[in-house]
C-alpha cells in the first residue's frame, strides 16, 4: 500500500476549516460585538436620515431666500433705472417694500 503526503496548502486549508468549526460550536463567537455593531449600523442609519431631511428642509429655505433676494434685487434694480425728475414714494397700506413709480416731486 502506498502512502501519500497531503500537501502543505491543503493541510492549511483543513485546520482553518476544523478551527472555524470549534469555534462556531464551542459558542466563544463575538456574538456581543455583532449585536452592538449592528445597534451602531441602525443608530447611523436613523441618523443620516434625519440629516438629509434638515438637508432638504434647509435647501427649500435657501431657495426661499434666494427668491426673495432676487425680488428684492428687481425692485432695488428698478428704482435706480427710473426717469430723472421722478421720486417713489411708498404705497400707503401695500408693505415697506412696495414702491410707487413716478410720482413726481413737487
Amino acid at each position: 500500500m502506498r502512502m501519500l503526503i497531503p500537501s502543505p496548502p491543503l493541510l492549511l486549508m483543513v485546520s482553518e476549516a476544523l478551527g472555524d468549526q470549534a469555534w462556531r460550536e464551542s459558542g466563544l463567537g463575538a456574538h456581543a460585538d455583532i449585536d452592538a455593531l449592528n445597534r451602531k449600523i441602525t443608530h447611523l442609519e436613523q441618523r443620516i436620515a434625519g440629516l438629509r431631511l434638515q438637508l432638504d428642509e434647509r435647501g427649500g429655505e435657501l431657495a426661499a431666500a434666494r427668491a426673495a433676494n432676487r425680488e428684492l434685487m428687481t425692485q432695488l434694480n428698478a428704482v435706480h433705472h427710473r426717469r430723472p425728475g421722478t421720486c417713489d414714494r411708498p404705497v400707503k397700506g401695500e408693505g415697506p417694500l412696495h414702491w410707487a413709480p413716478g410720482i413726481q416731486d413737487r
